[in-house]
This record gives C-alpha cells, structure tokens and sequence, in this order.
C-alpha cells in the first residue's frame, strides 16, 4: 500500500505493537502472558466480559502447570 501510494520500496517492515499492546523487546517467534490491564483492553475491544477472561486464563495455568512444552509466564 504504501509503495503503491509513495512509489517507495519497502525493505523492512517491523510490528512494534498490536492494537493496545506493545511488543517492546519480545523476540520474533516468541509469546508472553498479557499483563491484567492488557487482557481487559483486549476483551474490551471484542466485547468479551471478564468471566470469560478469567476463563481462558485458568485454562493457560492449567496447562502451563501440566507441563506443556513451550508455555513460559512472562515477568
């Protein structure tokens, strides 16, 4: 789009944050557990109650604490 629009190559592109949450320093190919504030803006941005926040976060203990490969909790 914006080669199309400016007539300018594009040689990097690089996500520093989807919608309300910002990436920082998290390496490409990796994840981390939302923080509070960052899992209620996103259920707030699609309409989700907190009930179903609560949900899916006991879910993400259970099997981070079954022992599911690759399931790091971020500080």
């Amino acid at each position: 789009m914006v080669e199309e629009f400016l007539k300018l190559t594009v040689v990097e592109l690089r996500r520093v944050r989807i919608g309300p949450i910002s990436l920082g320093a998290l390496p490409q190919g990796k994840w981390r557990f939302l923080s509070d504030r960052e899992g209620e803006e996103m259920m707030h941005l699609v309409g989700t109650t907190g009930d179903e926040r609560r949900e899916s976060i006991e879910g993400a203990r259970m099997a981070e604490n079954a022992g599911f490969a690759g399931l790091k909790r971020s500080k």
